[in-house]
Parts: C-alpha cells; sequence; structure tokens
C-alpha cells in the first residue's frame, strides 16, 4: 500500500506486473510440485509395501517346501526326510527373519499394516513347538500339514490387504493378481505334500492309493489349476507366457501323468511311484513355479519403480522448468525495464533541461519506437528554436552596427554637420531603410531625428513583450510533457496532453507523447486481462491487436505459454479417459471371473451334497455287513455243535437242514445287499460323470465299491452252492450218517471262510464309509477356498471401483481450464458414455 501511495516509477510499475504474473506462475509451480511430492512419498511407500509382498511370496515358499517334507517324514519316517526337513527349516526360519524385518520398518515408518500381519506374527512364533511335536511323531500328519498350511493361508491373505494400502492403481492389481499365484502356488505345495504321503502309504499297502488322500489329492489339483487360470486371465502377456511355458515344461508333464497314474487305481503302476520320486518331481514343477512368482514380483517392483522414476523425473523437470523460466523472464524483465527506464530517463532529463531553457544541448536517440518520435519532435523543435536566436542574435548585431553609424551621424549632426552620410552597404533591413532615411533628411532638424528615436524604441518594446508570451507558452507545454512524462513513470497511463490551442512543434511533441502513453496502456491492459484470465483458468485469452517491438515479442511469448498450457490440460484429460477405461475394463473381467467363481461354488456344494448322502448309504451297507457278521459267526457255531454230536445222526440230520434253510436266508440277504451296493456304485458312478472333472475322485470310489459288492455276490454264490451240496448229501442216504462227521468238517471250513469273506466285505465298507467322509471334508475345504477367491474377486471390483473414482476426480481437476483447442474430450463424459 506504501508503494502504491507513492504512486512508483515506470520501472517499479513494471516490476509489479512481472511480480504478479510470477506469483501466479509460481503458485500454479508450487501446487503441481507439492503433488509430485506427495505422489512420490505415496510411491516410496508403495515400494516398500511391494517388497513386503515379495518377502512373503519368499516365506510361503520355504514354509511349501518345510511343509512336504514334514509330511513326508510323519507319512513314512524315511531318514532321508529328516536331512532334508532340517535343512529346509534354517531357510525357513532366515526368509521369516527377513518377512518379520520388513514388517517392523515399515511400522516404524508410520505404515499401518492389516490385522493379518500380527496374526501371522503369532503364528510364525509356534512354528518352533510345532517342529518339536513333528521330530518326536506326537502330532498327526494331517494336523502338522494343517497347521503349516493355515500360517501360509493367513500370510497369502495378507497381499490383497497389503494391496487394498496401495494408492498406486497398477501396482496394486499387480500385487493382487501376484496373490491368486501365490494361492495356486500354496494348493501345489498341499498336493505336494498330500501326494508325497499317499505314495508313500501306497508303498506300504501293496499299491493301493488311500481312498481319501486320493480324494484329496485330486481335488487340489483342480482348485490349482482353477487358481493359475484366474492368474493367466489377469496377468500381462509376458507373465500369462511364463505360465504357459511353466505347464509345458518337463517336470509339469511329469507331475500330470503321476496324477493320472494315482487316479488309475492300478496298484502295479502306482507301486512304480516312490513318495520320493513324486516330492521331488513336483519339487521342480513348483521351482518353475517360483519362478514365474518372481516374475510376477518382478512386475510389481518394475511397476513401483517406473511410477517412482516418472513421478522423480517429472518433479526435477517441473522445478528445473520453473528456474528456468525464472531466470529467463527475470532477465528479459530486467533487460526491458532497464532499456525502458533509461530510454525514459534520458528524454524526461532532455525535457527538464529544456524546461530551463536548455536548447542547444544534443537530444537522446531512442530505440524505443514511440520515445523515437518524441525525440524526434524534441530535436525539431531545438532546432528551429536555435535558429531563430540566431536570427535574433544577427538582427541585434546589425542594429548594433547602425546604431553606431547613426550615433556617428547624429554626432555630427548635433554639431551643425549636415554633410556626414552612412554607408549604406553595411545596413540591411530596417536600418538600411533608416540609413536611406537619414542619408535623405540630413538637413532636418533635431527633433524630427528625436521622434525618429522614439519611435524606434517603442516597437522594440512591443517585440521584445511578443518573445516573453512565446517564451510562456513553451514553458507551459514543457511543463505538460514533463507531467505527462512523469506520469507514465509511476505507471499511470491514463493521462494525455491537451493539444488544443498548440500549433507547430509542440502539436507534434504532445501528440507523439500521447502516442506512447496509449501504446503502453494498450499492451499492459492485455498482458493484465491474459494474466488474470489465467489465474482463474481461463487459457483461451490471448494479447489481442497488433503490437510492435517488445510488446509484439510479449504477445509471441504469451500465446506460445497459453498453447503449451492448454496441450498439458488436454494430455492430462487423455489419461485420465484412459484410465477410466482400463478400470472399466478389468472391472468386466472381475465380474466375468466373479460369475464363473459363484458358478463353481454351486457345483461344488452340489456335489457335497450327493457325497454326504453317499456316505449316509454306505454307512447303511456297513452296518448291514456287521450284521452278516454276526450271522455268519452264528452258523460257524452251529457247524462247531453239528461236528460234536455227530454220533446222533438223524438228530444231526434234521439240525442241518435247519441249518442249511438259515444259511440259505442268510446268503440271499447276502446277495440282495452286494445287488444294493453295485446299484449304489452305479449310481456314484453315474454322479461322477456328471460332475465332470471335479467328480474323478467318486468315479474311482464307486469303481472299487462296485468291485467289492461283486466279490460279495461271488462268495455267497460259493457258500450257496456249498449248502445245496449238503442238503443233497443229507437226503440221498442215511448209510452217509457215518460220513456226516467228515460232511459237518467240511461246512465248517466253507463256514470259516464265509466269516472271513464278511469279515473283509465289513471291513472294505467301512474303509469305504471313511472315504467318503474324507471326501465330504475334501469337498467342503474345497467349497471354503472357493468362496476365498470369490471374496477376493469381491475386493479386486472395489479395488477397480476406487480407481474409476480417482480418475474422475482427477477429470474435475482439470476441469477448472479452460484451453478452448476445440479438440479435448471430457473423460467424464467417455466413462459414463462406457458404462451406459
Amino acid at each position: 500500500m506504501a508503494l502504491i501511495s507513492r504512486r512508483p516509477s515506470l520501472t517499479q510499475a513494471m516490476w509489479i506486473v512481472a511480480t504478479a504474473g510470477f506469483a501466479v506462475a509460481y503458485i500454479f509451480a508450487a501446487i503441481d510440485i507439492s503433488g509430485d511430492l506427495q505422489k512420490r512419498k505415496q510411491i516410496e511407500m508403495n515400494q516398500e509395501l511391494s517388497g513386503l509382498t515379495v518377502t512373503i511370496g519368499n516365506l510361503v515358499h520355504e514354509l511349501q517346501r518345510e511343509r512336504g517334507e514334514s509330511s513326508g517324514f510323519l507319512a513314512s519316517g524315511d531318514p532321508a526326510f529328516a536331512a532334508r526337513l532340517s535343512e529346509q527349516r534354517k531357510l525357513t526360519d532366515a526368509a521369516a527373519e527377513s518377512f518379520l524385518a520388513g514388517g517392523a520398518q515399515l511400522i516404524a515408518s508410520g505404515q499401518k499394516l492389516p490385522a493379518d500381519y500380527e496374526a501371522a506374527k503369532r503364528k510364525i512364533a509356534k512354528l518352533p513347538d510345532l517342529r518339536r511335536q513333528i521330530d518326536a511323531a506326537t502330532i498327526a500328519r494331517t494336523d502338522a500339514v494343517s497347521s503349516i498350511t493355515d500360517l501360509d493361508t493367513t500370510l497369502i491373505n495378507l497381499v490383497p490387504h497389503i494391496a487394498e494400502t496401495m494408492n498406486h492403481a497398477p501396482t496394486a492389481r499387480a500385487a493382487l493378481r501376484h496373490s491368486l499365484l501365490l494361492a495356486g502356488k500354496d494348493l501345489a505345495g498341499l498336493e505336494r505334500a498330500t501326494g508325497t504321503a499317499g505314495f508313500a502309504v501306497a508303498a506300504e499297502n501293496g499299491g493301493v492309493f488311500p481312498p481319501d488322500v486320493l480324494a484329496r489329492f485330486n481335488a487340489l489339483a483342480l482348485t490349482q489349476e482353477t487358481l493359475l487360470d484366474a492368474f493367466a486371465l489377469t496377468a500381462t502377456p509376458e507373465l500369462a507366457a511364463a505360465l504357459d511355458t511353466m505347464r509345458r515344461s518337463s517336470p509339469s508333464q511329469e507331475v500330470a501323468r503321476m496324477r493320472q497314474i494315482a487316479a488309475s487305481g492300478d496298484p502295479d503302476v502306482i507301486l512304480g511311484v516312490s513318495g520320493t520320486a513324486w516330492f521331488d518331481t513336483i519339487t521342480d514343477k513348483i521351482n518353475a513355479l517360483k519362478n514365474v512368482e518372481m516374475a510376477s514380483a518382478a512386475e510389481i517392483r518394475a511397476q513401483v519403480d517406473a511410477a517412482h522414476a516418472s513421478v522423480t523425473s517429472g518433479t526435477i523437470f517441473h522445478v528445473a522448468l520453473l528456474l528456468t523460466l525464472s531466470a529467463l523472464a527475470g532477465i528479459m524483465v530486467l533487460l526491458i525495464t532497464r532499456t525502458v527506464a533509461q530510454e525514459v530517463h534520458a528524454t524526461t532529463t532532455r525535457l527538464d533541461a529544456l524546461s530551463h531553457g536548455d536548447i542547444r544541448s544534443p537530444v537522446p536517440e531512442n530505440r524505443i519506437p514511440d520515445l523515437a518520435k518524441v525525440s524526434e519532435a524534441l530535436s525539431a523543435f531545438c532546432s528551429r528554436e536555435c535558429a531563430r536566436q540566431a536570427a535574433e542574435e544577427q538582427e541585434e548585431a546589425l542594429q548594433r552596427r547602425s546604431g553606431k553609424g547613426i550615433e556617428r551621424v547624429l554626432s555630427q549632426v548635433r554639431q551643425h554637420d549636415f554633410s556626414a552620410r552612412l554607408r549604406l552597404r553595411d545596413l540591411k533591413g530596417v536600418a538600411l531603410l533608416i540609413g536611406e532615411g537619414l542619408n535623405t533628411i540630413l538637413s532636418t532638424a533635431e527633433e524630427v531625428v528625436a521622434a525618429q528615436q522614439a519611435r524606434d524604441e517603442a516597437a522594440h518594446c512591443e517585440a521584445l513583450r511578443a518573445r516573453e508570451r512565446e517564451a510562456e507558452l513553451q514553458a507551459a507545454a514543457a511543463d505538460q510533457i514533463a507531467s505527462i512524462v512523469a506520469a507514465c513513470s509511476r505507471g499511470d497511463f491514463s493521462a494525455r496532453i491537451a493539444v488544443d490551442g498548440k500549433e507547430g512543434v509542440f502539436r507534434e511533441l504532445s501528440l507523439g507523447v500521447n502516442g506512447i502513453a496509449d501504446a503502453a496502456a494498450s499492451g499492459l491492459e492485455q498482458i493484465r486481462r491474459s494474466l488474470a484470465a489465467i489465474a482463474k483458468g481461463d487459457l483461451t485469452q490471448r494479447m489481442n491487436g497488433e503490437f510492435h517491438g517488445l510488446y509484439a515479442e510479449i504477445q509471441t511469448a504469451l500465446d506460445e505459454t497459453l498453447a503449451n498450457l492448454s496441450r498439458i490440460m488436454n494430455d492430462i484429460e487423455e489419461q485420465s479417459a484412459l484410465v477410466a477405461r482400463t478400470a472399466d475394463e478389468i472391472r468386466s473381467a472381475t465380474d466375468d471371473l466373479a460369475m464363473r467363481t459363484e458358478r463353481q461354488t454351486e457345483t461344488v456344494q452340489k456335489s457335497a451334497n450327493a457325497t454326504e448322502r453317499l456316505a449316509e448309504t454306505v454307512q447303511g451297507n456297513a452296518d448291514s455287513m456287521d450284521t452278516g457278521r454276526e450271522l455268519t459267526r452264528q452258523l460257524g457255531i452251529h457247524a462247531e455243535n453239528g461236528a460234536k454230536i455227530s454220533g446222533e445222526a438223524i438228530a444231526a440230520m434234521e439240525g442241518i437242514e435247519s441249518t442249511s434253510g438259515e444259511m440259505a436266508e442268510i446268503i440271499n440277504v447276502i446277495d440282495e445287499i452286494a445287488f444294493q451296493t453295485s446299484l449304489l456304485a452305479l449310481n456314484a458312478s453315474v454322479e461322477a460323470a456328471r460332475a465332470g472333472e471335479s467328480g474323478k475322485g467318486f468315479s474311482v470310489v464307486a469303481a472299487e465299491v462296485r468291485l467289492l459288492a461283486e466279490r460279495s455276490a461271488e462268495a455267497s454264490k460259493q457258500i450257496g452252492e456249498l449248502i445245496a451240496g449238503n442238503v443233497r448229501e443229507v437226503q440221498s442216504s442215511a448209510d452217509k450218517v457215518r460220513e456226516s462227521g467228515l460232511a459237518l468238517n467240511r461246512i465248517e471250513e466253507a463256514t470259516a471262510e464265509v466269516i472271513t469273506l464278511v469279515e473283509r466285505v465289513s471291513g472294505a465298507s467301512q474303509e469305504q464309509a471313511t472315504g467318503i467322509r474324507e471326501l465330504g471334508r475334501a469337498m467342503t475345504e474345497i467349497d471354503t477356498v472357493t468362496q476365498s477367491n470369490g471374496e477376493l474377486v469381491l475386493r479386486t471390483a472395489e479395488l477397480m471401483d476406487n480407481l474409476a473414482e480417482s480418475g474422475a476426480h482427477l477429470f474435475e481437476l482439470v476441469s477448472m481450464f479452460r484451453p478452448g483447442t476445440g479438440t479435448r474430450r471430457s473423460a467424464h463424459g467417455e466413462r459414463r458414455v462406457a458404462a451406459e
């Protein structure tokens, strides 16, 4: 306010206008740079979070290896597993220490981690106790595997939660995709542990793969491939190609072959695969899958590193550009103000000297066109004034010479010497006339000469008064010019010189000064209007009109600046539209994946219900076989009693007939049970065929049940034939009573065989019931995993919505600017059309 109240000079006014422009530019630059610095800080935090994600993948990998070694050790007790397990635990501990150190570093830097991190820490702390139980073989294999799997699941679930805290959308998407790969790889580890145990048990049981283990084995393979398919669907072309290469590698093909061997149920073929061979082969596949995981982790690092480099380079570019433009603009303003100030100062100094009567000093030359006109007018005025003064001086000299001659003549006249004459060749103008008159009137009296002198004095006084009036007009004009120049030096270009009543050089000089003020006021007003529009976000305002010299250069620089800003705003809007379209495409893919996951969940639930009903039926069969076993045992008791009383032939015959009838009924019951069991096995096979890939386990179990039913029917048929032959022998002849003891012995032996067969059938039924229960639990686990996949897909969809909202917010920020290029398109409008 103090500076304004003092009416700043022209230099100060130009610096004030330039400073206002700098202030607006610095405000926008500060906002831009502040946003870049904030993004850089967030990207650096994302770098640390992505590093923790990679560390989680390494820890999960080592835990999977330890889980497989532990399962093989508990299932077989092989010393080879014990030695490898000890080495693997060291690798797991190193990975756990790296994970805990990374989490502690993030917490120390102020990053809040999900609750799963604390849960993972607690479970890692329980690992030593679990390992002691495994070493002492005081824990079941399934419980040990379940404990390590629970820790793996917690760690894998931590990855999507970490992704939710990332504000860089590409990195968050890569982390979510990485969690799918980790989940599939974890299932591969479970498959390794399950297959190792299954092949190890099969080696001890004559090549028979336990049904419950086989069902879980098949379910893990199916779910694993589903997760890998989901990863491939959302992966980049490079990662999808790496996964496809892994699937076509020899370890993966060998694993597929071993899966088919396990599913075939052929004991001879199964015996050809050892638990160690399966473990080593699938470990090679998991290692290949680990390479894909490392590529995925590298992609996460590349995403966040690229974002960090982009933000850093953008910040450096903005700062460098701001400093460079500030320096150039400062130099330009300094040169312009110095040039204008020097020119104006030289002109005002010369005008001030003119106001004090100095008309002979040289007029400075001005390079500014408007000021050059003032200098030309001032130079012309000084030249004319010098010529006028020279003429006056010459006239005064002539008058002085003529006066001396007249005095000489008059002196002679006073002496009454009328013979004297003036020399006319030395006189001009009035003096010549006077000389001629004097020469003609020398004889006139002294009174006539005195009257003539009085007239000459009166004319001289009038000339002096005229010169005084002209000097006053010159001083007034000089004062007006000086006041206008002083107002311009203070930044006030509104004052003008009135040209009314002025003529000649003063009129031209006044018009030149007014022209300078008009040009300066017009140019500065255009600059002020453009800067005010920029401050409001309007980039369409230009300096209108035709300018020359410095103002033309300012007009060109301002137009180029506004064009560059408009182009930058259009580029930002195009990127906003691209972000919105990408988010919509990913959200569509996620919705499709969610629908397929929901259908898979429904299929798994139906399979679980069918398995539950089958378990109830098989349990009923097992109960019936228990009853048959009890009846067969009673049959043996009767046969033994018949052998003891073989001496009582007739009574023994009757007892044999009675016992034979009871045995026939039992055989009928056994036949009926075998027939019903065969029907159930057939129904199970049909349901397995309907279930497709997920029903392979049911198909194997149904085949085993059908085989048991056929064996039961064959045994009952043999028993029926034995009983029929015995009855025929009893009825054929009483003479063979003496041979009844031998017949009873044969009956007793046959009964013992029946008891053995019935016990086998009963045991097989119990095993069948147990296997189906295990199958039910496996289906439940598959259902749980599928639901987890659905939740993961939903979280992905939420992140895509957040990304779309961020793109819309970016468009709203940019929309405050009006580039006015006529080519820009609303990113929000594109997104709305795509949504419709």
